[in-house]
């Protein structure tokens, strides 16, 4: 069963970014798929899979952002980091023991993903592919 669905709507126009977007809703997906099946090593592996890929893709954005001097970069930059910050607490609660209420977590995690898409890497994709990125 789908729990977020990629629709164009969150396309930012940048091929790369766009299929990395992709990637982490997929991954999303899967994980729920698990938490319906309550497959919990499944969700731990998949949970760390998706904190490590979500870093290589706020690093392909960052990369952009100082490449082509993205006035808003320092800002974003922050978002990322309190995400990465709040994914770390969850994995370290998990490897402690303590619970962890899984769709709460994907339903996070969906809303993070969706509103920082849509607000966002929205507010960045004008800027760099006026540069030419495409």
């Amino acid at each position: 069963m789908e729990f977020m669905h990629w629709s164009e709507s969150l396309s930012v126009g940048i091929k790369e970014i766009d299929e990395q977007h992709k990637k982490l809703i997929g991954m999303i997906n899967t994980f729920y798929d698990h938490l319906q099946k309550d497959n919990k090593s499944a969700m731990k592996e998949l949970l760390t899979a998706m904190a490590q890929y979500t870093v290589t893709h706020f690093k392909t954005e960052e990369k952009y952002f100082d490449l082509y001097k993205y006035p808003n970069a320092a800002s974003h930059k922050k978002e990322h980091a309190k995400f990465i910050e709040e994914v770390t607490s969850v994995q370290s609660r998990l490897a402690q023991g303590q619970p962890v209420l899984s769709l709460e977590l994907t339903s996070f995690i969906k809303k993070w993903v969706t509103e920082h898409i849509m607000g966002e890497d929205k507010k960045y994709a004008p800027f760099l592919t006026s540069k030419g990125l495409k």
